[in-house]
């Protein structure tokens, strides 16, 4: 009689074991089939946006378009120049405006991040 009881309890735990470890299999199944729909989904950010990024580092002076940036792999290549006034009108010129190059900047299409020129690299 005990031999029975020691057995079906034994069968009971197994089967409880087995639903577990299936139950826990699925899960994982599902948390990696939402993983891969969500890598899926990720868009790159538009030129306009990486415009901004610009624009929220240097200010309203660059003088960028969405024509000047070349794609490269993963990130956008930007020439970025800015648009510096004189404070003192010239008295032949009026109104004087000099633009300055301040290099070819990188912004990574799915992150933002943005990657200035190493000037140590311009001096050499």
């Amino acid at each position: 009689m005990k031999k029975k009881i020691i057995i079906s309890i034994l069968i009971i735990v197994s089967i409880i074991e087995v639903a577990l470890f299936l139950k826990n299999k699925e899960n994982n199944d599902k948390k990696l089939n939402n993983t891969d729909k969500f890598t899926q989904k990720i868009e790159p950010l538009s030129k306009k946006h990486a415009i901004n990024i610009l624009k929220s580092e240097y200010g309203d002076y660059i003088s960028v378009s969405e024509d000047d940036i070349k794609i490269k792999g993963d990130e956008y290549i930007i020439d970025v120049s800015v648009y510096i006034e004189d404070d003192e009108p010239h008295e032949d010129l009026g109104d004087h405006e000099h633009e300055q190059s301040l290099g070819v900047h990188k912004i990574n299409m799915y992150t933002g991040a943005l990657t200035m020129p190493d000037e140590s690299k311009e001096s050499k």
